[in-house]
C-alpha cells in the first residue's frame, strides 16, 4: 500500500512538472511571436490543454483554478530565471518591461479558459448550455488555429516549385523551366530579368548537347542568372553522401590574381595544421594554383550567361569544390606565411562544428571607448545566440558607440535577426516581407527589445552578407 501510495504521489508529480514545462514551452512562443510582431491572436491555441484540465480534473473548482494559478506563476518564474542567466541582468529586466503585460494577460485567459472547461462538465446534461459554452469554445480555439496557420503557410507557401521532367526531351526541359520561373519567380520585374532573352540563349545552345552533365550546365546556367542562392536544382541522380564529406576550414579572399587566406575556423584541417589569416595559398597538390583551379570543370561553378557570382567569385566557388572531400581523405597545400616563407603541408580532413554558436560571434572594447560586435553567422538556434548578442551587449552597454560587423555573414533564421535589431528599436516597424510564389506575402517587422542601445550604430558589410544578413541591414 505504501509503495502504491508513493507511485501516485511519483506520477502526480511528473504530472505537474510536465505541465510547467509545457508552460515554459508556451511562454517561450509567446516571446517568439510577440518580437515577430504577431501576438495573441497566434497564441490563444495554447489555452485547448488547460481547457481539457478544466473539463476532466476530479478537482473542485478553486483547487483547479489555484494549480492553473500557480503552474503558471511557477513557468514564469523559471523562464525568467533562463533569462537573466541566458541573457544578463540588463535584458532581464527589458525582458519583465516588455512581456509583463502579455504574461499576465495569459495567465488570466488560462483561468477562464479553465472555468470553460468546468462548465461544459458541469452543463454536461444539459443540452443547450452544454451546446453554447462548447460552441463559443471551439469558436474561439478554431479561428486562434486558422490565424496560427495562417503564419505558418504565408511563410512557406509557394517556396517550391516541383515539376516531373523525366519524361522531357532537354528542350522541351529548358522551355519549361524559363516558362515556370518566368510566370512564377516573383523577382523577375525588380530584376529586370528578360526571360525572352534568357530563353532564347539556353535554347541555341541545347541542340549541340551530347551528355547530361552539358545539359546540367545549361540548367544550372539559367538558375544562375536570377543571383538568388535560396534558388537550386534537386537532381534526381545517386548523389555523394554529403555527411560524410567536410572542407578545409578557411574562407578564402582574391586580390587581384593572388588568393589568401582570410578566416579559418577553429577545429578545422586548417586550424588543426596551423594556417593563418594572411597567408597566400600558392599551391594544391603539387601543382600550381591556376593549374589546379583550371582542372576545375564548369560544371559546378553555376558562372554562366554573365552570372555576377561567377565573374567576381569564380575562382573562390573553384577552390571550394576542390576542398571538399571525404573526412579522413589526404591532400597537400603549398602556402607563404606572413613572414614570407614558402611551405607545403600535409593535410588530413576532419569534421569541425561550424554552427556552433559561441563561436559565431565575438564582442570585444576597442580604443575610443567603442564597442565591436563580429557576427559571423545566424545560426537557427533560439535558446542561446540571441543571449549571447544580449550578454555581449550588455558588457559594452556604456560605449559610446557600436560596430556591428556583419561581413562575409552568409545568413540565417530572419527572426534572430529580428531579435537583435529589436536591441536598437525605439518603435515597431514593418520594414519588408517575404513574397512566394503562390502570391503570399508574410510580413516582417522589428519590435523594439528592451532595454534600447541609444548610442550611434555602424554597421560593416561587404558583397558575401546574404540571405538574412540583407534583411539585418
Amino acid at each position: 500500500m505504501k509503495a502504491l501510495n508513493i507511485l501516485r504521489l511519483s506520477l502526480k508529480l511528473l504530472g505537474i512538472s510536465v505541465f510547467i514545462l509545457f508552460q515554459i514551452f508556451i511562454i517561450f512562443w509567446i516571446e517568439i511571436f510577440h518580437y515577430m510582431g504577431f501576438t495573441y491572436p497566434y497564441s490563444v491555441i495554447f489555452f485547448l490543454p488547460v481547457l481539457l484540465i478544466g473539463y476532466f480534473s476530479p478537482l473542485p473548482k478553486r483547487r483547479s483554478l489555484s494549480f492553473i494559478l500557480i503552474s503558471i506563476v511557477l513557468s514564469i518564474f523559471f523562464y525568467s530565471i533562463y533569462v537573466l542567466f541566458n541573457s544578463g541582468s540588463i535584458r532581464f529586466f527589458g525582458w519583465y518591461k516588455d512581456l509583463s503585460v502579455f504574461l499576465i494577460l495569459y495567465l488570466v485567459l488560462s483561468l477562464l479558459a479553465v472555468y470553460l472547461g468546468i462548465l461544459i462538465h458541469l452543463y454536461r446534461n444539459n443540452i443547450l448550455k452544454r451546446a453554447f459554452i462548447t460552441a463559443l469554445t471551439l469558436f474561439i480555439l478554431s479561428q486562434s488555429a486558422l490565424r496560427f496557420y495562417s503564419i505558418v503557410t504565408r511563410f512557406t507557401g509557394g517556396i517550391s516549385l516541383s515539376v516531373d521532367a523525366s519524361d522531357f526531351s532537354y528542350k522541351k526541359a529548358v522551355q519549361t523551366l524559363c516558362n515556370n520561373l518566368e510566370y512564377n519567380y516573383p523577382y523577375s520585374d525588380y530584376k529586370h530579368l528578360h526571360w525572352e532573352k534568357i530563353r532564347q540563349e539556353a535554347l541555341s545552345r541545347i541542340d549541340t548537347v551530347k551528355t547530361e552533365k552539358e545539359y546540367l550546365k545549361i540548367i544550372r546556367g539559367i538558375v544562375s542568372t536570377l543571383q538568388d542562392n535560396h534558388m537550386w536544382l534537386k537532381w534526381n541522380k545517386p548523389q555523394k553522401d554529403f555527411a560524410q564529406y567536410t572542407n578545409l576550414g578557411a574562407r578564402f579572399l582574391k586580390i587581384d590574381e593572388n588568393i589568401f587566406m582570410e578566416e579559418i575556423f577553429p577545429g578545422s584541417a586548417a586550424d588543426y595544421i596551423g594556417l593563418l589569416p594572411g597567408m597566400q595559398l600558392l599551391g594544391i597538390n603539387n601543382e600550381s594554383l591556376s593549374k589546379a583551379l583550371q582542372n576545375v570543370p564548369d560544371y559546378p561553378i553555376n558562372a554562366k550567361y554573365g552570372s555576377l557570382r561567377g565573374q567576381r567569385f569564380g575562382d573562390i566557388k573553384r577552390l571550394k569544390y576542390i576542398f571538399s572531400r571525404p573526412v579522413g581523405s589526404m591532400m597537400s597545400i603549398t602556402c607563404k606565411d606572413l613572414n614570407g616563407k614558402i611551405k607545403t603541408s600535409k593535410i588530413k580532413f576532419k569534421k569541425y562544428n561550424y554552427f556552433k554558436s559561441d563561436s559565431a560571434l565575438i564582442s570585444k572594447k576597442l580604443p575610443g571607448n567603442i564597442g565591436y560586435i563580429k557576427i559571423k553567422m545566424f545560426p537557427t538556434d533560439p535558446f542561446s545566440f540571441v543571449g549571447l548578442f544580449d550578454k555581449s551587449l550588455e558588457q559594452l552597454w556604456h560605449t559610446d558607440g557600436l560596430i556591428l560587423d556583419i561581413r562575409n555573414n552568409s545568413g540565417g533564421a530572419i527572426f534572430l535577426t529580428d531579435h537583435i535589431l529589436g536591441r536598437f528599436a525605439k518603435a515597431k516597424i514593418n520594414y519588408g516581407g517575404i513574397k512566394s510564389f503562390n502570391g503570399g506575402y508574410f510580413p516582417l517587422f522589428l519590435v523594439p527589445r528592451s532595454p534600447i542601445y541609444n548610442k550611434n550604430v555602424v554597421i560593416l558589410i561587404n558583397e558575401r552578407c546574404a540571405s538574412a544578413t540583407e534583411y539585418f541591414t
